[in-house]
């Protein structure tokens, strides 16, 4: 017959090492899915920044940076396993080069102005999910 306390004492990793664990698990699934969440509101913000309406002397013209700005949430999506997200950054990223250089032609072209899709690509981008591998996994996905 065992004694009660050596069994308790047995089980221990049961009582304290197992709870220890699986609150480290949980802590892990919220950071990644914080992660995911930051890169796709960096993302949002920048394709929110894109004027509606452009017109001769727009900013966009001036700084044609938005694409190019979207390949550093686009990497690290990728890099997190979160592969449709950041297919879905790419394709945004190349409509808006080719919007921005037909709304250049446009307007040397003598058009007053011209209107761009901005709110269709802010809201593909709120529409992206997580994958939930890469948010669940129980080890990081690096690529």
């Amino acid at each position: 017959m065992t004694c009660p306390v050596a069994l308790a004492f047995k089980n221990l990793w049961l009582f304290v090492a197992l709870p220890f664990l699986l609150s480290f698990y949980a802590s892990l699934i919220v950071s990644r899915s914080f992660q995911f969440h930051t890169y796709r509101r960096l993302a949002w913000e920048i394709v929110s920044s894109i004027e509606h309406e452009l017109t001769v002397g727009s900013r966009a013209f001036q700084h044609p940076w938005a694409s190019a700005q979207l390949n550093f949430p686009t990497q690290h999506l990728r890099r997190f396993g979160h592969r449709k997200a950041a297919a879905e950054l790419d394709a945004i990223a190349k409509e808006i080069e080719s919007a921005l250089e037909n709304a250049q032609q446009r307007i040397e072209a003598g058009t007053s102005a011209v209107t761009v899709p901005r709110d269709q690509w802010g809201d593909r981008v709120i529409a992206m999910r997580p994958s939930r591998w890469a948010i669940i996994g129980p080890w990081p996905i690096r690529f």
